[in-house]
């Protein structure tokens, strides 16, 4: 299940584009790992890198939306905080031996990351200054 980036999710901001690519990529690390039958000795340490750079991401999303007239903040940093939640749960289930990384985690994944893009990313782009590149 590789993930393409492709320009229709792109929200138009270098930086938000650039970090959104860099999930996409480990995403298909994880992907790789689990095809690849390493998903409990590769997959772990990958989820890891999700879960940290989406920490990441969703901190510096949140100081460019902040500083915005952006109406849905309250609301897009609970999807944020919703999402860190699950993988947490996700990573303390896989370490406790009750949960391995698989397809069908992966395709969660991959949905959120593109629904979270398509339909909540983008409705701040609007709101961003004017002097911020697009």
């Amino acid at each position: 299940m590789y993930m393409r980036w492709t320009e229709q999710l792109s929200v138009g901001n270098p930086q938000v584009d650039e970090q959104h690519q860099h999930l996409v990529a480990l995403l298909n690390q994880l992907n790789d790992a689990i095809e690849q039958g390493r998903g409990r000795d590769i997959a772990s340490r990958v989820l890891d890198a999700v879960a940290d750079y989406a920490d990441e991401h969703f901190a510096a999303e949140e100081r460019l939306f902040m500083t915005t007239a952006y109406p849905d903040k309250e609301s897009h940093i609970q999807k944020h905080r919703s999402l860190t939640a699950r993988v947490a749960q996700m990573r303390h289930d896989h370490a406790a031996g009750t949960r391995f990384f698989d397809l069908e985690l992966l395709q969660f994944l991959q949905d959120w990351l593109t629904e979270h893009i398509m339909k909540t990313d983008k409705t701040y782009v609007p709101y961003l200054p004017k002097d911020e590149p697009r």
